[in-house]
């Protein structure tokens, strides 16, 4: 491979473990390494991202997935009861890109809301707005972006866009 790439439920002690053997891999292998925190644990990528720099992982070479997950507010009843939580929120990002690793920002035209598990996803334009802001600060070299089509239906075959949302819509917008 050209990259490994790991997920997470948790920072459970078993899945300390396998970060850290994974940057140890990463490490041996001269390979770059994403880590794919959950939605839920999404302000412990800071903690990750320190666990990795500890195994010896050059900040370059580590990447966290979702990170435009953490510019909103999710949780539905935060939002429905705290009408102030709906603004940006860039703090665990800048904590991440100061640290000097990658971010990747991705769902770009997954806007589907999973409101039964009291969860409300970002629209692209608040992704946007957190992109912008980020690149206005000078983060450009450290972001990447892609689309993460994980459902049926964000894809062209099921009335999606598919792969084309990030080069047809995201990037000429931005």
């Amino acid at each position: 491979p050209g990259h490994l790439k790991i997920a997470m439920a948790s920072l459970s002690p078993q899945e300390e473990k396998t970060l850290r053997a994974a940057a140890r891999v990463a490490n041996e292998t001269g390979l770059s390494l994403t880590v794919h925190p959950s939605s839920k644990i999404g302000g412990n990528s800071v903690q990750i991202v320190k666990i990795l720099l500890e195994e010896g992982m050059k900040a370059d070479r580590i990447v966290i997935a979702h990170v435009t997950g953490t510019f909103w507010e999710t949780d539905l009843k935060t939002l429905v009861l705290q009408p102030g939580s709906w603004g940006l929120r860039l703090d665990t990002a800048r904590a991440l890109l100061d640290l000097g690793v990658n971010i990747s920002m991705e769902f770009i035209g997954n806007t589907m809301d999973v409101e039964l598990a009291g969860e409300i996803w970002p629209s692209d334009w608040q992704r946007f707005a957190g992109i912008v802001t980020l690149l206005k600060e000078g983060y450009g070299g450290q972001m990447v972006m892609g689309t993460d089509l994980c459902v049926k239906m964000a894809t062209r075959r099921f009335g999606g866009e598919g792969y084309c949302r990030l080069t047809k819509f995201a990037l000429p917008t931005l």
